[in-house]
């Protein structure tokens, strides 16, 4: 048979088989949905730039600080308050300029003029932060130009140049304030850990499929179920046979990329113009470490026997393969989303994301600003129970035929079955 001929009768097989079809719907729908999740997110961000609710604490008082707060209102269409002190202009205001001591002196001589920027978010969107600190940076930038105007109104004079300002940005998020650094940092780390979760969760849910697809079609499945072994040990050792194989495989191909990238960043490393920005937090505690490893155990668990529930109801390997695929896409859909979706955090949403298990990092970051970690211990007692249930619907398939025949999605054999 020519290569040709082979290749559309290998197609054609995967046309007919439902499962694929329905599996690339469900890829479209699903990632449809989150792109308009995150196109809510990014409208969100931009109605908060036309809302600009700005409080100033100046710290010193006279006519050229006085001026230039006017000008500054001005600028923006008004809305700004003058507050006596920090904690008070959080409390009132959205965005808070501090003008600090020694500003005007720096000001009208040229000086580079230093000030301190507050955002306020109540949610832990990585949209919502990126754009309070933008508009922190462009009230900087008007603020520049004012201050030029406001020496050419006290002098008399024209002074051709804006003169340089320099923001310090701090973002205030449940009550903790954290550089932009530090904050754009943490959710760099965060939306590492949910990567590296999904990806380990793929992984699993995959290898579980291949190992019981696989020795269905190999015939070995009657061998070991006529064993007198119980069917949920059988369940049991599939999930934790396909962990430890994904955790190698994670584990290699982490550590691979690790010196993959230190080769490349080493002679950059060495160029004496660069300097390496410390990441010092005290947010990464044993605690959220600890946190950490259990929600990746309970995912490698989760993943494995959703993978073995997938192997044990596919007919054939192909199916197996299809059906696990839009599941690992699944993880990771639901994983980057919890970034954009900026839902509330509560009992409500913390079961939620415990059930689909690849958010519960997201929860973790979001407890530990708030100091909410009960919602943690929920999230991940949710996940538990989740798991939980998988395997014991995977034992009680285990325990029927359907593990030896699969369910066969077929039409073609269903309109065949139909005509005899």
């Amino acid at each position: 048979m020519p290569l040709g001929q082979l290749v559309i009768r290998e197609v054609k097989a995967m046309i007919r088989n439902p499962a694929f079809i329905a599996s690339l719907m469900f890829i479209f729908l699903f990632y449809g949905f989150i792109g308009g999740v995150t196109r809510a997110g990014i409208s969100q961000a931009v109605q908060e730039t036309t809302r600009l609710d700005v409080g100033v604490v100046a710290e010193e008082n006279n006519q050229f600080v006085e001026l230039l707060i006017n000008g500054l209102n001005t600028s923006l269409g008004g809305g700004i308050k003058v507050y006596p002190s920090i904690d008070l202009a959080l409390n009132k205001s959205s965005y808070v300029i501090v003008l600090p001591r020694g500003f005007t002196d720096n000001a009208t001589v040229g000086r580079p003029a230093m000030i301190w920027g507050y955002a306020k978010i109540n949610d832990f969107s990585q949209i919502s932060i990126q754009a309070k600190a933008g508009i922190l940076q462009t009230i900087a930038s008007i603020l520049s130009k004012t201050i030029t105007q406001t020496i050419s109104i006290l002098n008399n004079i024209s002074i051709p140049q804006e003169r340089p300002v320099i923001i310090n940005q701090n973002i205030v998020v449940f009550g903790k304030v954290m550089s932009a650094q530090q904050i754009n940092s943490y959710i760099q780390v965060v939306t590492a850990l949910i990567f590296i979760l999904s990806f380990m969760m793929g992984l699993t849910t995959s290898s579980a499929t291949s190992i019981t697809a696989i020795e269905k079609v190999e015939k070995a499945f009657e061998m070991l179920l006529s064993q007198p072994i119980p069917r949920r040990d059988i369940v049991i050792a599939k999930i934790i046979g396909s962990v430890i194989m994904a955790f190698v495989t994670g584990f290699i191909y982490f550590l691979a990329m690790f010196f993959m990238i230190v080769q490349i960043s080493q002679p950059v490393a060495s160029e004496p113009n660069l300097v390496a920005t410390s990441f010092n937090l005290t947010i990464f505690t044993p605690d959220f470490i600890v946190f950490v490893i259990i929600s990746l155990i309970i995912g490698l668990i989760y993943s494995g026997a959703i993978g073995v529930l997938i192997g044990s109801i596919s007919s054939d390997e192909r199916t197996a393969s299809i059906l696990a695929m839009p599941i690992t896409f699944l993880y990771f859909g639901f994983g980057v989303a919890a970034l954009f979706i900026s839902m509330p955090l509560n009992i409500i949403t913390s079961i939620l994301y415990g059930v689909l298990v690849a958010p519960t990092i997201y929860v973790l970051a979001i407890a530990k600003l708030s100091n909410a970690i009960q919602l943690v211990i929920i999230s991940l007692a949710s996940s538990i129970i989740t798991c939980i249930i998988i395997i014991a619907i995977a034992t009680r398939i285990f325990n029927s035929d359907i593990v030896i025949t699969g369910i066969r999605l077929s039409l073609i054999q269903r309109k065949r079955a139909d005509t005899y």
